[in-house]
């Protein structure tokens, strides 16, 4: 993944602060990542093109063995040896949860071809199944299905358009029928996500959001009693009413509350709406919309969501998943098929699950995949390990905080759930500190995450090199038995921006005036050239031959403005200083002592009278119409 960042200049600065990122153009050549170009248009006229997918390091997903098995997949070959029987026809959808009773993970799958639905626990060691049993309800297509803490399952059935619900119960480990919930006003229902469940003795209340393709609308589904319809998001900060159409996924509050992902656009756009709230017929928040282009064949296929990192989009037609900043809601993050061995992860990925898309009493580090059911595909499970991809230096023109310079040490970093520390040292390899970063995503680069903002107190000495070691180490890394991975470190070289101030004008003989840069930030290592542009021009003239920090320029009875441009050759950064050169006009007998510095035109004539004191500083003073200066 990456994405560039602009040289700082006068000329881009709004680019430097503009809040969101919503279109990138990713360009991958023999795994080689190049630069992205950005801009800034409104959510839903943005897209992406090409998708190319990127190579994940290996310690970005950990896979683990399947449960009681010497496989990392859960295919066909592994069903008919062990089972000596196919497992699924077509796995659809699955999720799984933390029950409230054992706090064992408990997960269900739906078989869409099958009718039926496969389920097993943790610490079980067996899988069963529900639809093609006796005295079973026959579900018909099931598809997508929800879950909860206390062993609630809701499927999305075909035929009729409902949803079935199922409950787990755990001292039988059986699954038994509830009730059939019907979706009136809902024409065509094609995923669902629970928001609310009370399933206490007596009291049963359940909300769900649900997308409707055939309405070009998502509901909110409160048991019956409140059934509201959407038809589009607003953007609060800009007014931008962006509608559904055909939405086939939704994804609601994967990462707390008021946080809602929607698939729709022919399967080929995100929106994605933080911090929500309702209007009539729309849902207001800080929206991002993106669309896929056509020539892509991309098909989203559903929504996951993988432990802090982000969304996870899968994409059948291209075998990958497209990752997407979920939390800030900040776009398009980058696209991944293959690790860094070589080993291509998915055939054609179904779907992403972990608990934290279903309502659980606790959060479990693992993640399941679901691909084409075939011999070489199938479930897989991972955990989250931790990564650094794309680290990078950014460089702002000013901290949120100071009023200086900043360097921001920013990385996309794909499972974030981390204990991170660094350690700053000087170019001669000795100790200058160690502090513990922060993560920031979206401080000034949405997409991106920061890991670390340099200020110039934090360093000893504001001109030089440094090199930053950011040590990794997965927080639930105990938790991993044989699979505990060793820290990992990262290193990168960085300096602070270029800052500093042109002196006042120095003036010399025969009317030269002498200006100095004064640096007091940077690597150390800068170019200069020098512009000047003179009164009542609006052109900026390169004066030659003069490279280094001081510049000398006649005076020419002009007033004029002088530039220049400072480049730190190892951070590539460019800083523009100026200083205009300004004239004062005199004529007409002084009143009161006067001290002249500068550029002072004489205009008519000035008389100094008897008692009063002129004092003549480092200037230059030109008599225009014959005038004179008479004390």
């Amino acid at each position: 993944i990456y994405n560039s960042r602009p040289t700082y200049s006068e000329t881009n600065s709004s680019k430097i602060l503009s809040p969101t990122i919503n279109t990138v153009f990713t360009k991958l050549n023999n795994l080689n990542i190049s630069a992205t170009e950005q801009n800034n248009t409104l959510a839903s006229g943005s897209s992406v093109s090409p998708i190319n997918s990127f190579t994940l390091s290996t310690s970005a997903l950990l896979q683990m063995d399947a449960p009681y098995t010497n496989y990392q997949t859960i295919n066909r070959t592994v069903t008919e040896s062990d089972l000596q029987r196919i497992l699924f026809k077509e796995p659809h959808d699955g999720k799984f949860v933390r029950l409230i009773g054992t706090g064992e993970l408990f997960g269900v799958a739906s078989d869409f071809m099958w009718n039926r639905l496969v389920y097993g626990r943790e610490n079980g060691n067996w899988i069963k199944s529900y639809g093609d049993n006796p005295g079973d309800y026959q579900i018909m297509w099931p598809s997508r299905i929800s879950l909860d803490q206390d062993g609630n399952i809701f499927v999305l059935t075909n035929l009729p358009r409902s949803i079935w619900h199922f409950h787990y119960d755990e001292s039988t480990e059986l699954v038994s029928f509830v009730r059939d919930i019907s979706l009136p006003g809902i024409l065509q229902a094609e995923d669902f996500c629970t928001d609310y469940v009370n399933f206490n003795p007596g009291i049963f209340f359940c909300s769900f959001w649900i997308a409707d393709k055939a309405g070009n609308a998502v509901f909110n589904y409160q048991d019956g009693t409140n059934i509201i319809k959407y038809t589009s998001v607003t953007d609060e900060a800009t007014g931008e009413q962006i509608s559904f159409v055909e939405p086939t996924s939704i994804i609601i509050n994967y990462h707390g509350t008021s946080s809602m992902a929607i698939i729709d656009s022919n399967k080929k756009r995100i929106i994605i709406v933080n911090n929500y709230t309702f209007g009539a017929n729309t849902i207001m928040g800080d929206v991002n919309a993106l669309m896929f282009n056509d020539q892509l064949n991309v098909s989203l296929t559903s929504i996951g969501y993988f432990h802090d990192t982000g969304l996870w989009l899968s994409d059948e037609n291209n075998g990958m998943f497209h990752i997407f900043d979920g939390y800030y809601g900040s776009g398009y993050l980058g696209s991944v098929r293959t690790l860094e061995n070589g080993q291509t992860q998915w055939t054609n990925p179904k779907c992403l699950t972990s608990t934290y898309m279903s309502l659980s009493n606790g959060n479990s580090n693992e993640v399941i995949t679901f691909d084409k059911w075939d011999y070489n595909s199938g479930i897989n499970t991972y955990w989250p390990n931790v990564d650094c991809l794309n680290l990078r230096m950014f460089y702002s023109p000013l901290s949120p905080s100071i009023s200086l310079p900043c360097a921001f040490i920013l990385a996309t970093i794909p499972t974030a759930a981390m204990h991170v520390w660094a350690q700053i040292y000087r170019e001669d390899g000795t100790s200058e500190k160690l502090w513990v970063p922060y993560f920031a995503p979206g401080l000034y680069y949405p997409a991106d995450q920061t890991i670390a903002a340099i200020k110039p107190s934090d360093l000893t000495n504001r001109i030089g090199k440094y090199r930053a070691r950011f040590s990794l180490e997965p927080i639930d890394n105990q938790y991993y038995g044989n699979y505990q991975q060793p820290t990992k470190y990262y290193d990168i070289w960085f300096a602070l921006p270029v800052n500093g101030t042109i002196s006042e004008p120095v003036f010399g003989a025969n009317n030269q005036i002498t200006w100095n840069v004064n640096i007091d930030m940077g690597s150390g290592d800068f170019s200069y050239k020098w512009y000047r542009q003179d009164q009542g021009s609006s052109l900026w003239s390169e004066i030659q031959n003069v490279t280094s920090s001081s510049c000398t320029q006649p005076y020419s009875n002009v007033a004029f403005t002088i530039r220049c441009d400072i480049t730190d050759n190892f951070t590539k950064c460019v800083t523009s200083l100026s200083k205009p050169l300004n004239v004062t006009v005199k004529s007409g007998p002084l009143t009161q002592n006067e001290t002249w510095a500068g550029i002072i035109q004489v205009n008519g004539n000035v008389i100094v009278p008897n008692g009063i004191n002129l004092t003549i500083s480092n200037a230059i003073i030109a008599f225009n119409n014959n005038s004179s200066l008479v004390v």
